[in-house]
């Protein structure tokens, strides 16, 4: 066989493999994508795509797993991409809220101020990677109206960027307009 013949072999052959890893890596998201639509997705899945992972931790939350679902949220913090580590904080926020919420209907203040705390620095952790995240503001706003913190330190969470400020002006001067 001439060297281009075995070049041209050599490529089909590294192409046919490349074909056969990401089909068989189709199929194996195929399968997750069906566990999870089942709903049969929790459980230990420790093994699983990040991805795989969230999805159980929700529908643990969902099935009132609680604690089973804020310890996998937990464990995505450590290993997941960005955007899925944010929605995993936020769901832990908004888990630990409602638990707040749900222990000071049951008058246990002890637990409600606990959660709360929990749930206020879930969400200042979220506003500090990104102070656009408007979600994770009305969260921390609704969270500090169950439990408002004793110092005024975290001013600056609640500050606008300065390029959405007004010019500030005094009263009686003119900005050069009509």
């Amino acid at each position: 066989m001439r060297p281009r013949g075995r070049i041209v072999l050599g490529a089909a052959l590294i192409c046919l493999g490349v074909a056969a890893w990401q089909g068989a890596r189709l199929v194996v998201a195929l399968r997750w994508n069906r566990l999870i639509e089942s709903g049969h997705v929790r459980g230990d899945v420790a093994r699983a795509p990040p991805e795989v992972r969230f999805a159980a931790a929700y529908a643990s939350a969902q099935s009132g797993a609680v604690q089973e679902a804020l310890d996998a949220y937990r464990a995505l913090l450590v290993d997941a991409a960005p955007r899925l580590r944010h929605d995993a904080m936020f769901n832990a926020g908004n888990l630990y809220l409602q638990r707040a919420m749900a222990a000071r209907a049951m008058t246990d203040q002890a637990a409600s101020l606990t959660l709360a705390e929990l749930a206020k620095a879930s969400y200042r952790d979220l506003i500090r990677e990104d102070s656009s995240d408007w979600d994770a503001r009305y969260n921390l706003e609704k969270t500090l109206r169950l439990a408002p913190d004793a110092e005024g330190d975290d001013e600056a969470l609640y500050t606008p960027p300065t390029h959405l400020r007004a010019a500030p002006t005094a009263p009686g001067t003119s900005l050069g307009l009509p």
